[in-house]
């Protein structure tokens, strides 16, 4: 059969049969991937169109190798070539497909090009060439094996037989499996196929907003000198001890004492005791969801670098941070996590934290691991305790805790501890069993406080670093780059008995830039006037929020009293939600409001544009070059 088609050599036939399996095991799993969404309640009309798309991809592939291998004298090094541009192809249609589907991640081409352009330099030959391979890589080596074959064709027709027949359909494949799925009900990450990915990523369809201001952290001035206290929280917990308390990938979505949340009851006991002596603040954004990118907000005052590159690890922070603001304070940070994982350290004493534990300074055998990332919490406890005992006793201290278990893929459930069924969804279940575990954690950390007499004397502030998504409310799941209620929505409430002997409920816009000027504000210090952040005590009803993707120009959200908004860059239709009847953020308003879109858009591209050339100035100074030196990229694990 093969000879047919005019396949003389055994190796040649034996290529083609290999991409003709290949193709259909992808289309295969393509397929189990879809029937296995069936909780997102697809029509057959959208997976009519999702294989649609990704069957001309396999058929252009198949139709490819068929061009190339035709004839008789295919050389060894034609056939490399050949199984080279397969496996690439292959590999990262699957790299993309297997994350995008699932999280809305994809592969950050953006990180990749420009670890590229460090290494190579920019400027010259080898810049065009970086840029455009990474724009049109896997299309242009397509492309570069058909013109060998036509050129070898037309050179000697004895050494190579081109088929125009055949090159036409390869053609009309690649314009068919361009066309994105339209699906309705099923997300567009789910929806999209691999050759279109593979092109599409490496290079977003981006506005320009890098010349709209020159903003730097050094040069704002939000409060001026005749700067008063607004009202009885001032200076409130005055000398007193302030223990910040970050949970893992945690969304005020699943605490059951926030209003509106879909928390279930008994899942965090102990924190929703808390929250009855707290001052809750209701309604509080993450800048991007990513744990690195929280802790310089939430210590900071600021936005990230917002961007995936953690540079605030290798460069610094354009800001004096907390504890260098309460230099009359002693500092601590506690983590089980490893120090490696993002540099962890490093970052750590950017911030000015005095004294930094991790997984490496616990040596509690039966802990747990978990996943690669470090232990379970409570290996933190016995260095904890040890710490309280031993500081310093004179000075009030500032600890900063930051949990792990409900981090992806969550505590594993030891024999001798019981699991719980809240959810039929296993792998939210799963999660809920973590942040049971946690609240435990919390409980004992609390305890080691009344065990040392400091309970009276210390605030808890308790706050997520971000949300975590569970296709509650579309067919997204995971945290990085969800702009939804449920990736950004974190708890923000700080508890002392004796400070609030009911609950406080504060309304408005908050950030976890604020967090860092309202401990200020009840210490009695002057909030910094570089901080972006203000004190929940003091912001006003009118106030935006926003927020970014992980990913850079991903996605970028505005969040106000009345409406969320929400811009993609061009990989979905931008989004509107009317927060006062919308809180799940369902019925997509932007058709409908177009003027109101393109003021929040164009407030979005000053605020993305701020913030980056706020960063890019600083680094700058610290190193003109920072763009193209491999020291500026946190290379994990060799720091």
């Amino acid at each position: 059969m093969l000879r047919k088609i005019d396949i003389y050599s055994r190796w040649d036939a034996s290529i083609l049969l290999l991409t003709f399996i290949v193709a259909i095991l992808l289309i295969i799993q393509k397929l189990s991937f879809i029937s296995s969404m069936w909780l997102f309640d697809p029509r057959w009309a959208d997976i009519a169109e999702v294989l649609r798309a990704n069957i001309f991809v396999y058929v252009a592939i198949f139709i490819w190798v068929w061009i190339l291998l035709r004839g008789q004298h295919n050389s060894w090094l034609l056939r490399a070539y050949v199984i080279f541009a397969g496996f690439i192809f292959v590999t990262l249609t699957r790299m993309i497909e297997a994350t995008e589907e699932v999280t809305r991640q994809g592969v950050d081409f953006a990180i990749t090009r420009h670890f590229f352009l460090a290494v190579f330099g920019r400027g010259g030959f080898a810049e065009i060439f970086i840029e455009t391979f990474f724009r049109y890589g896997i299309f242009s080596l397509l492309m570069a094996g058909l013109f060998f074959k036509w050129y070898s064709h037309r050179r000697n027709e004895q050494k190579g037989d081109f088929s125009y027949t055949a090159m036409a359909l390869f053609c009309l494949s690649i314009v068919f499996s361009f066309v994105m799925p339209q699906t309705q009900s099923l997300a567009k990450s789910i929806s999209q196929n691999g050759l279109v990915s593979l092109i599409y990523h490496s290079h977003w369809p981006v506005v320009d907003v890098r010349q709209i201001s020159e903003f730097r952290f050094s040069e704002k001035q939000k409060v001026n000198k005749a700067w008063v206290p607004k009202n009885e929280y001032w200076a409130l917990a005055k000398d007193m001890n302030v223990a910040i308390i970050t949970l893992e990938s945690t969304s005020a979505n699943m605490l059951d004492f926030y209003p509106q949340s879909d928390g279930i009851a008994g899942v965090t006991p102990f924190m929703s005791k808390m929250a009855q002596h707290s001052l809750l603040i209701n309604e509080t954004s993450a800048v991007m969801a990513s744990t690195t990118k929280s802790i310089v907000s939430i210590l900071c005052g600021i936005e990230p670098y917002l961007k995936t590159d953690t540079l605030e690890v290798t460069l610094g922070i354009p800001v004096p941070c907390l504890p260098k603001t309460l230099s009359a304070y002693d500092s601590a940070y506690f983590q089980t996590a490893t120090k490696y994982y993002e540099g962890r350290d490093r970052l750590v004493s950017h911030i000015g934290m005095e004294t930094f534990f991790s997984a490496e300074s616990m040596e509690n055998q039966q802990a747990m691991a978990i996943g690669p990332l470090g232990l379970e919490d409570k290996a933190m406890l016995p260095v904890h305790k040890n710490w309280l005992e031993t500081r310093n006793s004179e000075k009030p201290f500032i600890a900063f805790y930051l949990t792990l278990a409900q981090h992806y893929p969550y505590l594993p459930i030891s024999e001798n501890r019981e699991y719980k069924l809240y959810t039929e969804n296993k792998l939210m279940n799963d999660y809920l069993n973590s942040l049971n575990y946690i609240d435990e954690f919390v409980e004992e950390l609390v305890m080691q406080y009344k065990e040392q007499g400091l309970y009276d004397n210390t605030i808890f502030v308790v706050l997520g670093d971000h949300g975590e998504s569970f296709a509650q409310y579309r067919p997204i799941m995971f945290h990085n780059n969800v702009m939804y209620k449920e990736g950004l929505w974190v708890p923000f409430f700080i508890f002392n008995e004796k400070l609030f002997p009911e609950q406080v409920q504060l309304h408005g816009q908050y950030s976890l830039i604020d967090v860092a000027p309202s401990i200020q504000y009840l210490l009695g210090v002057e909030p910094s006037t570089l901080m972006s952040g203000e004190s929940v005590f003091e912001v006003g009803s009118d106030r935006a929020v926003n927020a970014a993707c992980w990913y850079v120009t991903r996605c970028l959200s505005r969040m106000d009293e009345n409406y969320k908004y929400i811009f993609n860059f061009g990989d979905s239709p931008d989004e509107l939600y009317d927060r006062r009847t919308d809180h799940r953020e369902q019925n997509n308003l932007v058709q409908q409001y177009p003027e109101l879109v393109q003021r929040y858009q164009e407030e979005l591209f000053i605020w993305y544009s701020d913030i980056l050339n706020a960063y890019e100035s600083y680094y700058v100074e610290q190193n003109p070059d920072y763009k193209t030196s491999p020291e500026s990229y946190y290379r994990f694990p060799y720091e």
